[in-house]
């Protein structure tokens, strides 16, 4: 049994009469009828009539029998009136006007005369026929209008709400704190057709940023979310698909066919792994990823553009570079519990964070992506939110082509907007060589390298025309405020240098071997050595070891 919204079926003591009227002008606003005369003036003013049609409806009703007087439902009429502006033209509208009458069915048609009654037993008049021939005192018999209220329908909820389109079919990944606080946002506006998936279930502890309940508690969350959302709609079902298990699982025909059938894909989940993993999927549609940061201070938006030439895993490193070069970057992912590399910490919930701070986040959250979902770019959005005085300060960066290079069997993946900065160092510095650190991430499982940042040579350097030698001074202290900014996802990567004007890209022979020792120091963690070397109209990757 549903634990939630039960709801009487009683049957109400009314008959309800509902007649369908010609198309009516629009006319000057009137006082409601008082009494079923008035209202037939005045809809009889506008060629319109029903008392004809009630009679007959009531005589039916009684026709082949007899009614004891005690059967007393009162009746309600119900008007359907299709407006119009001008004679003949298109209908604009459908008003509905209701009404209820203060005398029961039978004692409309005794005091219209088309019934009678013998020892309180009510049968039909078989002695009267026109209309001309009713009494007069049905008119008389007092009537009151009523409010009519529309079910809740995804229409109604979509015109309250302020929107039009009715939304993508779409999948949500993970409806936890704030996957279910977005859900509940998006059913209630009428927004979306959806498909949620979330392999775990209710726990108590969960319930205090859970849209779930105490009775809810052991069941799978996507249960959860589909039992409440069936009591929102009552009557109006809304199609919501679950799958109790994980989005990871594409072998599982059940998750595929919902991720490859869909228009959008919505990761709310708290780690990497399905990000990473849509990025490198080419059959899923278009991917936004969205979390909050392990405080519950900061909330993250990653968008694929419409064409997905730039995925959620190429994305990424984008993110963390504005981490690194922006103010706010120092205090962003504070708290987190990751470990060199892995990733797996950056979207961990802290174990003490508040309802306000989830809805605040999912108010923003859920109107961006509704948004951003009807706009063909990609994105980067990031919400920063002071508990303290509640101000909310926003930065985004634009999203950099994605340049992919393909290096033995590794694929390293950067963005013009370092190629531009290499170039730009490398410029600056001529006709002297530079050099510096790459920092980035791996992903060893996909041989893939993600470059984040490209660092200036460190002050310490030494380079000229024939050669460089990248100096120590800073570097350590910035890898470490790199490590902890990004959760220890970045991390150096490898080194970089330029080339003289009038040379190529290609290794030299001291590059070979400078390669080959990063190599050897890199292998004791098990990762390939990258070098980077920009020449004067061409950049060439370079990787040795692992």
């Amino acid at each position: 049994m549903d634990p939630i919204g039960q709801v009487s079926n009683a049957r109400m003591p009314y008959r309800c009469y509902t007649f369908a009227l010609n198309p009516v002008r629009h006319g000057i606003i009137e006082d409601h009828p008082s009494n079923l005369g008035e209202l037939e003036d005045k809809i009889g003013a506008r060629g319109n009539t029903i008392i004809a049609e009630l009679l007959s409806r009531i005589k039916k009703e009684v026709d082949g029998g007899t009614i004891h007087d005690d059967h007393d439902e009162k009746v309600i009429i119900l008007l359907s009136i299709p407006i119009v502006r001008e004679e003949n033209g298109d209908v604009e509208r459908i008003d509905r006007k209701a009404f209820l009458v203060s005398e029961s069915f039978l004692h409309i048609g005794l005091k219209a005369g088309v019934l009678d009654i013998l020892d309180q037993n009510i049968f039909v008049k078989r002695d009267l026929g026109n209309t001309q021939d009713y009494s007069e005192d049905w008119r008389s018999i007092e009537i009151l209008p009523i409010d009519i209220i529309q079910p809740f329908t995804r229409e109604l909820a979509r015109y309250s709400s302020g929107l039009i389109d009715a939304g993508p079919n779409a999948v949500m990944l993970g409806v936890g704190s704030l996957g279910s606080a977005l859900f509940n946002l998006w059913s209630r506006s009428g927004w979306g057709t959806w498909t949620i998936i979330d392999p775990d279930h209710i726990k108590p502890h969960n319930l205090a940023r859970h849209t779930a309940f105490a009775s809810q508690a052991g069941q799978y969350k996507v249960d959860a979310i589909r039992s409440m959302d069936a009591a929102l709609w009552g009557e109006q079902k809304q199609p919501v698909k679950t799958i109790a298990g994980s989005a990871l699982l594409f072998e599982d025909n059940e998750v595929e066919a919902a991720l490859t059938s869909a228009e959008l894909i919505i990761d709310v989940t708290t780690t990497l792994d399905y990000p990473r993993e849509h990025g490198s999927n080419a059959k899923l549609p278009r991917g936004i990823s969205v979390f909050l940061t392990p405080s519950g201070r900061d909330s993250v938006l990653m968008a694929e553009d419409q064409n997905r030439e730039y995925r959620l895993d190429e994305i990424e490193p984008q993110y963390y570079r504005h981490i690194l070069n922006q103010p706010w970057g120092a205090k962003h992912l504070e708290g987190n519990q990751a470990l060199f590399w892995s990733g797996a910490g950056c979207r961990d919930l802290s174990t003490v964070i508040s309802l306000e701070q989830v809805s605040v986040h999912a108010g923003i959250l859920g109107r961006q992506i509704r948004i951003i979902s009807e706009t063909p770019e990609a994105a980067i959005k990031v919400w920063m939110n002071d508990p303290t005085t509640g101000k909310i300060d926003y930065d985004s960066t634009s999203v950099d082509k994605v340049l992919r290079e393909a290096v033995g069997d590794f694929q390293v993946i950067w963005d013009t907007g370092l190629q531009e900065k290499v170039r730009g160092f490398r410029e600056s510095c001529l006709p002297s060589e530079t050099g510096g650190v790459i920092l980035g991430y791996y992903d060893l499982p996909k041989r893939k390298i993600y470059i984040v940042d490209i660092r200036p040579q460190p002050t310490d350097s030494e380079g000229n025309s024939s050669g460089f030698s990248r100096g120590v001074d800073g570097v350590a202290a910035d890898v470490r405020v790199v490590q902890e900014r990004t959760a220890h996802i970045v991390n150096y990567v490898g080194e970089w240098h330029s080339h003289p004007p009038g040379t190529s890209s290609a290794p030299s022979r001291q590059d070979s071997i400078q390669l080959e020792y990063l190599a050897r120091q890199f292998n004791h963690d098990g990762f390939p050595a990258l070098m980077l070397i920009v020449g004067e109209n061409e950049e060439r990757f370079c990787i040795a070891g692992a």
